[in-house]
């Protein structure tokens, strides 16, 4: 019953994450039933994710790696909770560039020791590639693509660890 309320609470944690500000006018997320995703707005409203900002912070986190850890970053991607202090920061300032900081404070407090994170692509100013950060269920992307940032959040039937 325990797990079932954690994994609750972090998919809800990812959503919120996703969800537009009440009020400020902006479109609510669509949703495409057959793949269970919801875009956000990119950068999300209240955020100022800027791409140069995410770059950087998932080059922090290639540079924090070892060999082996780089190599599995794509496929299956690593489990946070068996990082180390210092890449384990990196990811966490990775989700600070993509994230508003409430937006951030949400995800962080709800714990996501469980997750993992991806990178897919060569990251790069000029190219198309995409950090996932997932686990219980839901995924959190930020694909950096023409100078834009795209923040996609996928539900129940994203990618667990």
């Amino acid at each position: 019953m325990r797990s079932s309320w954690l994994v609750l609470g972090l998919t809800l944690a990812i959503v919120t994450a996703c969800a537009p500000e009440h009020g400020t006018g902006a479109a609510a997320p669509t949703t495409t039933p057959a793949a269970n995703v919801s875009a956000c707005a990119a950068p999300m409203p209240g955020t100022s994710a800027a791409p140069g900002d995410v770059l950087d912070a998932t080059k922090a986190l290639m540079g924090a790696l070892d060999e082996d850890q780089r190599s599995a970053l794509a496929s299956p991607g690593l489990s946070l909770h068996s990082l180390g202090a210092v890449p384990r920061a990196a990811v966490l300032g990775l989700l600070k560039a993509g994230l508003s900081e409430r937006d951030y404070r949400r995800l962080a407090d709800a714990g996501i020791d469980g997750y993992r994170v991806r990178v897919l692509g060569t990251p790069s100013a000029g190219g198309a590639w995409t950090v996932q950060v997932g686990g219980a269920g839901s995924v959190l992307d930020f694909t950096v693509s023409d100078g834009v940032v795209t923040t996609s959040c996928y539900g129940a039937a994203g990618w667990s660890s």
